[in-house]
Formats: C-alpha cells, sequence, structure tokens
C-alpha cells in the first residue's frame, strides 16, 4: 500500500449541492484506504489542504479553500456548467476569482 501523506489534496469543484453529495457518496469508499475525505457543507470555516486529502466543494465556496505548500490537483466537475454558472451568477465576479486562484495556485 501506497503512503497516502505524500499525495496531493485532490479538491473536487462542482456547480451544485446535489452533484457535491453525489460525489461524496461515491469518493466515500476511499475511506478505507485511509484518505480524508470532506465535503464543504459539512464543516464550518476554511478548509486547509493540509487537513484534508480530498476536498468536494462548490465553485462558490471555493475562497474557504486554505492552501499552503501541499500540491493539489483541481478536478472540475461538469466545467462546461461550471463556466456557465460563472458568468450567469449573482456572485459571478467572485466565483470568477476563486477559481482563478485555483488554477493559478
Amino acid at each position: 500500500m501506497h503512503d497516502i501523506t505524500s499525495l496531493p489534496c485532490y479538491i473536487w469543484v462542482s456547480y451544485q449541492k446535489s452533484l457535491s453529495n453525489e460525489s461524496k457518496m461515491k469518493l466515500d469508499e476511499l475511506k478505507t484506504f485511509g484518505f480524508q475525505i470532506c465535503n464543504y457543507q459539512n464543516i464550518q470555516g476554511d478548509l486547509s489542504i493540509n487537513e484534508w486529502d480530498i476536498i468536494i466543494i462548490q465553485v462558490k465556496s471555493l475562497f474557504r479553500i486554505e492552501f499552503t505548500t501541499r500540491p493539489f490537483i483541481a478536478i472540475l466537475n461538469e466545467v462546461n456548467a461550471i463556466v456557465h454558472q460563472m458568468s450567469s451568477d449573482t456572485n459571478a465576479q467572485e466565483s470568477e476569482n476563486a477559481i482563478r486562484d485555483v488554477l493559478r495556485s
């Protein structure tokens, strides 16, 4: 078995709560391998990539991610819908800035 502490944090970005919940149910199987999995809806405050191996989060809540020196991989679930949401949402500028920060890091 591999040492998961040397792996990057995976940030699973979705555009709606139902997809986040669905993803969480599917990814929960990885807990048996020791992965720490976080659904942003169940945690208050910032979400440090040092504390979680997988963070499931909506675009609108990306500002809660606390980036550190740990590498990470952002997975955009339904990327077309995410882009559409960023361009039509009332908080479009905030969402766009948050996703830009993730992609730059």
